[in-house]
């Protein structure tokens, strides 16, 4: 099943994280619990028993970007992760108007900062842009419209130690706007249920999940359209996972080898081939790799696919590729002869076969069975694996 349970994974507990107050957090306070956060990411995946509870997370947080970087609380990131966890398997709009008024998407595309008098159109922009629709599918005046409908959210500061977030109708635009073509005294919610009714969202929502999952395709290729169309029913997201994971190209050559694997994922499959626990390698060691689970670049996520492909990421994996293979449980590999290394390194990581050229390299390795299988662990085989 689609959402089994996954007690391994649930077993680790999140840390103990500051709430958000208006006295601040001092930077090293900041910097111990955002790579505590992290830590804990990596550990859930890497011992999870159904990969697909800590992915789909993951895929969301990708797409529905917010960042540590200017949230500022970890506490904050944490509780949109869970927002992840609790709706992402369910209906899309009820996410998606979840996520439009999370304290951490407020701070991260300055919805608190939006009054009537001065709308801000960050989120208004990128929920259609990115998160829902696509480009060419919405204009500047709708941007304008939506910006309008977001006004009326603000910190309650009452209480110093623990202010909340509250809408305030003496901020809120609440004059008549045309939306999407549709005119009303439209607020927060209208704006994300016109959003998520417009044709258009349902084969972009399916195009990035397939693009997650499979190969990159945008919303108009056959597959978008072809998932859109029953995705559009009900907005029922395990429904779109799981006609997504059925389709008949889902099993082609081209979704086995269609993705390059991003870092965090080949870290977390790579500490799970050779068996080491998620701590093994410090949580840090991400940003060499420039992927950092709760701080994505920017708005639009992280760059995908052949991105990650290039001199100073292969670099990066290298290093750690050594130091999982020191680490980790290699002695399938340790104990072959010279000769069978290569094979015993692809069995070890499950790749199906070596090109001739990462056969030559392995080949060339195969008397130091700790480089065998580091530089399997960075072969374009493994990558796209």
């Amino acid at each position: 099943m689609l959402t089994a349970p996954d007690p391994a994974a649930g077993a680790i507990a999140p840390p103990s994280l500051t709430p958000p107050n208006l006295m601040g957090l001092p930077s090293e306070i900041l910097q111990l619990e955002g790579v505590a956060l992290v830590s804990w990411w990596i550990e859930r995946m890497t011992v999870s028993q159904v990969p697909l509870r800590e992915k789909l997370p993951f895929f969301w947080h990708g797409l529905l970007t917010s960042s540590l970087q200017k949230v500022g609380w970890p506490s904050l990131m944490l509780n949109q992760n869970q927002l992840f966890r609790n709706l992402g398997w369910g209906n899309f709009e009820d996410l998606l108007q979840a996520v439009t008024i999370d304290p951490a998407m407020l701070i991260w595309l300055d919805g608190l900062n939006s009054h009537k008098s001065s709308p801000n159109e960050n989120y208004g922009r990128e929920v259609m842009e990115l998160f829902s629709l696509g480009r060419g599918n919405y204009s500047e005046d709708d941007v304008k419209a939506a910006a309008r409908s977001f006004t009326g959210y603000r910190i309650d500061t009452s209480n110093p130690m623990a202010p909340t977030i509250v809408f305030d109708p003496n901020r809120w635009d609440s004059g008549a706007k045309t939306f999407l073509g549709q005119t009303g005294n439209w607020d927060t919610q209208d704006v994300i249920r016109i959003i998520t009714e417009h044709p258009a969202c349902p084969p972009y929502v399916a195009s990035r999940v397939w693009s997650f999952f499979a190969w990159p395709i945008g919303p108009d290729h056959p597959i978008a359209v072809e998932l859109g169309a029953s995705f559009a029913a009900d907005l029922d997201i395990t429904g779109l996972l799981r006609e997504t994971f059925l389709h008949p190209q889902f099993d082609s050559p081209d979704a086995r080898q269609g993705l390059v694997e991003s870092p965090v994922e080949w870290l977390v499959r790579s500490l799970r081939m050779l068996q080491l626990p998620g701590n093994a390698i410090t949580a840090s060691s991400l940003i060499n790799l420039q992927q950092v689970p709760f701080m994505p670049p920017h708005v639009a996520g992280w760059a995908p696919n052949g991105y990650w492909i290039n001199t100073a990421s292969e670099l990066e994996r290298l290093k750690l590729a050594q130091t999982a293979a020191f680490l980790g449980n290699t002695w399938s590999v340790v104990s072959t002869g010279p000769a069978d290394r290569p094979a015993a390194a692809a069995a070890l990581l499950g790749v199906d076969a070596w090109s001739p050229r990462t056969e030559a390299a392995l080949a060339n390795a195969s008397n130091d069975p700790m480089s065998v299988v580091a530089l399997a662990l960075g072969s374009p085989e493994y990558l796209l694996g």
